[in-house]
């Protein structure tokens, strides 16, 4: 996808004005500084002990095409866009989606949530509806199963996976 396209199908409210967007084609979103590869957004989303917005220089170093952000003053320039949205983790689901190809659009989904018994509900529940005849999968916090049956780990473990791991499994 191309930045231009993805700009135009976003909820977005402003484009740096400093920094043209140009027409590179983005290969992926993340908003962990460490995962950006050229041609990747990051997304940088205020957490409770970190704000990712310390992390944008670095970001532009692995060769981020744009920034992604609710808001944020610079004491200079940016050399890429910096794109303002409302709501930044939110952009970051509509974004992975987006660059995956909208996957969710074309599956049944079930989610399971709760305070106790997510994981044993999920595996239940894929139990069942694969010895029933569907073509099922599973996400949850141990890895993912694809219709191959076969157990995965995700590549980094996450309490809950972020929008961009979600999205590409799917």
């Amino acid at each position: 996808m191309q930045l231009t396209q993805l700009l135009k199908s976003i909820n977005l409210r402003s484009v740096s004005p400093t920094a043209s967007p140009n027409d590179c084609v983005l290969t992926g979103v993340t908003n962990n500084s460490q995962q950006v590869r050229p041609g990747y957004i990051f997304v940088a989303i205020r957490g409770l002990t970190r704000d990712a917005h310390d992390f944008v220089p670095q970001a532009i170093d692995l060769g981020a095409a744009a920034i992604v952000c609710e808001g944020f003053t610079t004491s200079g320039n940016l050399p890429i866009p910096y794109i303002t949205v409302q709501n930044a983790r939110a952009a970051l689901a509509e974004i992975a989606g987006l660059l995956n190809g909208n996957p969710s659009e074309h599956l049944k989904i079930i989610g399971v949530t709760g305070t106790k018994g997510k994981t044993t509900v999920t595996w239940l529940t894929h139990h069942l509806l694969r010895h029933s005849g569907y073509k099922v999968g599973l996400l949850s916090t141990v890895g993912y199963k694809t219709a191959d049956d076969e157990l995965h780990n995700f590549a980094e473990h996450f309490t809950t996976p972020e929008a961009p791991e979600i999205q590409s499994t799917l």
